[in-house]
């Protein structure tokens, strides 16, 4: 579309006709005033896929539009109603949400960066699986938000961990998330290796054999950084899961690692390939 366009009090018969010579979806620095679209009428409920960039959506009237994919970058948002709008997978950056309101609205994997919900409705939508970098939630009404916020990752860019942590706890408060819900989802770690195959997943404050030393878990070490929405180590050698008395699990418990120790750690020496076999503890 070309730049400025001002979209006023259209239809969404009026809107397919602007738009159907478009092939690539793109909006830049467009004004959506007033603009209401919904499946009843029909013609194009669906922004699968498009991008928006610096544009202002002022009094928007979405039911039942599929914003799945659709990336906004530098968006404003305003007095907006989102109802029953599949928002799956959308990338959101540097967007600020005014007086708007999102009711049944699906956010699952959302990828949302310096974003801020002002003065919003938030009533039952969904966040699975969504990553939320710099997100801010300031004087907003959250209601049944089911959630299951441990698979939901939660940073702050160049932020220290403490501060980081505080963000969570800012973020699950907004949205009205009771503290065993934030306890389970800022405290559990997953043991995975280089090639990012999880192996085991324990509490925080766990025990578990690290490189054949019994150390207890910290989510806050120096190691830990956020896969596939868990707190994790990067793991390089070994680990393995212990009892609470800090003694090995039974053989049948053991992580997969356990297959490869039992074959001996392999290193290269002097361009000869050697096999030394692991002790036990």
């Amino acid at each position: 579309m070309d730049n400025a366009h001002f979209l006023k009090n259209v239809s969404e018969e009026e809107l397919y006709e602007i738009l159907k010579n478009d092939d690539t979806a793109d909006f830049s620095n467009c004004y959506f005033y007033k603009v209401k679209i919904s499946i009843s009428e029909g013609r194009i409920s669906s922004f699968e896929g498009s991008r928006f960039y610096e544009c202002k959506f002022m009094g928007f009237d979405g039911q039942h539009v599929n914003f799945q994919k659709a990336v906004l970058t530098g968006c404003f948002i305003e007095n907006a109603n989102f109802n029953h709008v599949n928002m799956t997978g959308i990338e959101i950056y540097g967007t600020h949400i005014k007086d708007a309101s999102f009711r049944f609205t699906d956010l699952t994997d959302a990828r949302m960066r310096y974003v801020l919900f002002e003065t919003s409705v938030l009533y039952q939508t969904e966040f699975q699986h969504a990553l939320m970098d710099n997100i801010h939630f300031q004087n907003v009404e959250a209601e049944n938000i089911t959630t299951d916020f441990s698979t939901v990752t939660m940073t702050m860019t160049g932020a220290r961990n403490k501060d980081i942590q505080n963000y969570r706890n800012q973020i699950l408060w907004a949205l009205h998330v009771n503290q065993d819900e934030i306890d389970r989802a800022i405290k559990k770690v997953r043991f995975i290796r280089s090639n990012y195959e999880t192996i085991f997943e324990v509490n925080d404050g766990d025990m578990v054999l690290i490189d054949g030393q019994l150390r207890k878990v910290n989510y806050m070490d120096e190691y830990h950084f956020n896969f596939d929405g868990g707190k994790c180590y990067h793991i390089w050698e070994f680990a393995e899961k212990v009892n609470p008395q800090g003694n090995r699990v039974l053989p049948a418990q053991q992580s997969i690692l356990d297959q490869i120790k039992s074959k001996g750690v392999s290193s290269k020496k002097d361009g000869h390939e050697k096999t030394t076999p692991n002790k036990e503890l």
